[in-house]
């Protein structure tokens, strides 16, 4: 506890402009001038100007890697938390901005390496923050949020805060409610995305009804990044999970004389495709639709399939005639090429399946894909050298695979589709593809 001598020295010392305003005063100032500054604003009686001169001067201390260290070895993170959430007690208009700072203070000290070994899941400074997901305070939330993001590091972590913690529960409660701002649904999005990368995670998040609540946030076009976000986590629970997939395609109504039992939350994701103008938005749909078909026809080679598989296949392309589309997208964007190997490898899965082949060809046909697939087939591949540059290799490598994939999908369209159902021109064009690759097409 300091003394009265020592508060008088520190709001002497503080009061400096050059304190505060010079970075090299603030790297040179004494390590136990932390606690003091924490002790002087924890104890203030008022709220008003002084009070924000000394959090001004916190959040400068705290910007620095030498303090933000000290905050946690020392033990002063709980009494971070409590100070900012004593910055509601001020007026919101001078607060705000103050508290803004203290977020992203204590965002950097939770992201360093030596915060969890001082501060585990089972201590008070969590459980704190994890009271703070269920509060009507959004900063509360969103610092919440950010702080135990940032310890969700590893798969055992998250695990815990799913089946322990059961933090996903406030989260996915605020992506439903019609009044939580866009900022709030950015972190609560960021941090389900980060705990669903652990894979026992993905069916508990599927279960506690996250592909629902994120549904309503693929019609609200006035937030394009929580669309993304949204997509994004979408893509993350149905990976492998053949459980989260069936509740992708489960109808929107239970109603069957309702149009909208003929409709899935994954025609909801197409419809967001059609309308959206945003290529990152346009990807992330189509790589869920690639790790659908990944999971569900790849299954195949199993002698095991979970009950139901095949059903979910005919199902996905019975009700979703357009569902190819988004895999277009894939292939046609040149930014990044392992997502259009992704794409190549996902439409010729789909072009393997009887009811997938006309998905593929309205792939073909509505998403300029026949030049790319000319063009992938067409590619000349240089021979492998001696010494050759990783770039060479990889880049060879990625082409000799698309090729592969684009004459799998070829054979898989020509098998599927009788003379009569395949349009004459693109019957002529494959055939001639084919040939030109020595490949003989199929009768």
């Amino acid at each position: 506890m300091a003394s009265e001598q020592s508060m008088s020295c520190l709001m002497s010392y503080m009061s400096r402009p050059r304190l505060i305003t010079l970075g090299q005063s603030i790297d040179t100032a004494p390590d136990d001038l932390l606690p003091l500054i924490i002790h002087a604003v924890s104890n203030s009686e008022s709220h008003g100007e002084g009070y924000g001169c000394l959090l001004n001067a916190l959040n400068g201390y705290l910007q620095k890697d030498k303090f933000q260290q000290l905050s946690i070895i020392n033990g002063h993170v709980e009494e971070l938390l409590s100070i900012f959430l004593d910055t509601f007690k001020g007026e919101d208009s001078f607060m705000g901005p103050l508290r803004l700072k203290l977020n992203h203070s204590l965002a950097d000290i939770s992201a360093l390496a030596a915060y969890p070994k001082y501060y585990p899941l089972r201590c008070s400074v969590t459980g704190t923050l994890i009271s703070w997901l269920s509060s009507e305070k959004d900063d509360l939330k969103i610092c919440g949020c950010i702080i135990l993001g940032n310890v969700a590091r590893d798969d055992e972590v998250c695990k815990s805060m799913l089946h322990d913690f059961k933090v996903h529960l406030p989260l996915i409660s605020t992506l439903q409610r019609e009044d939580s701002k866009a900022t709030v649904l950015h972190c609560s999005l960021g941090f389900l995305k980060n705990l669903a990368i652990a894979g026992d995670n993905r069916e508990c998040l599927g279960e506690a009804g996250v592909i629902k609540a994120v549904s309503r946030l693929w019609a609200i076009d006035t937030l394009p990044h929580a669309q993304l976000m949204a997509a994004s986590l979408t893509r993350q629970t149905i990976l492998t999970s053949v459980t989260n997939i069936t509740r992708l395609l489960e109808p929107i109504s239970s109603d069957s004389d309702s149009p909208a039992s003929r409709r899935t939350y994954l025609s909801l994701l197409l419809a967001l495709f059609s309308k959206t103008d945003s290529s990152p938005i346009k990807t992330e749909i189509g790589r869920t639709i690639a790790a659908i078909c990944r999971t569900l026809m790849r299954l195949k080679e199993n002698s095991e399939l979970p009950p139901g598989t095949e059903e979910l296949v005919t199902r996905l392309f019975d009700l979703h005639k357009d569902v190819a589309r988004p895999i277009g997208i894939m292939i046609t964007q040149t930014e990044w090429p392992i997502v259009q190997s992704e794409g190549w490898f996902a439409l010729a899965l789909i072009a393997s399946h009887p009811a997938g082949s006309q998905a593929v060809i309205d792939c073909l046909e509505s998403m300029c894909v026949i030049q790319s697939l000319c063009d992938t087939i067409h590619t000349p591949i240089s021979r492998p050298e001696p010494g050759e540059p990783a770039k060479d290799k990889t880049d060879r490598l990625k082409k000799t695979k698309d090729r592969e994939n684009a004459l799998f999908l070829l054979h898989g369209l020509m098998r599927n589709n009788a003379a009569s159902e395949l349009p004459e021109s693109l019957r002529d064009m494959f055939e001639d593809l084919l040939r030109e690759a020595g490949h003989e097409p199929p009768k």
